[in-house]
């Protein structure tokens, strides 16, 4: 699946942009938005962003940092 984020300088206007106290509360992000949509995690600077499978994803992170997060979720 494919989503334009931008085109000609202008966001797309359906992507959401959230703000999460703690990694905790990425189970509670919605998961009926747009692929694209982000949310920074205030605790520690994360940045997630929802891909098209449903599911959100920790951004710029390799397979260690998506380990912790998980374990950071249980």
């Amino acid at each position: 699946m494919i989503n334009i984020m931008s085109q000609s300088g202008k966001t797309t206007a359906y992507l959401k942009e959230f703000v999460i106290d703690t990694v905790a509360d990425v189970i509670n992000l919605p998961t009926d938005v747009p692929m694209g949509s982000s949310a920074l995690c205030i605790q520690n600077g994360d940045v997630y962003i929802f891909g098209g499978d449903d599911k959100w994803y920790l951004f710029g992170a390799g397979e260690d940092a998506v380990e912790k997060a998980e374990e950071w979720l249980v």
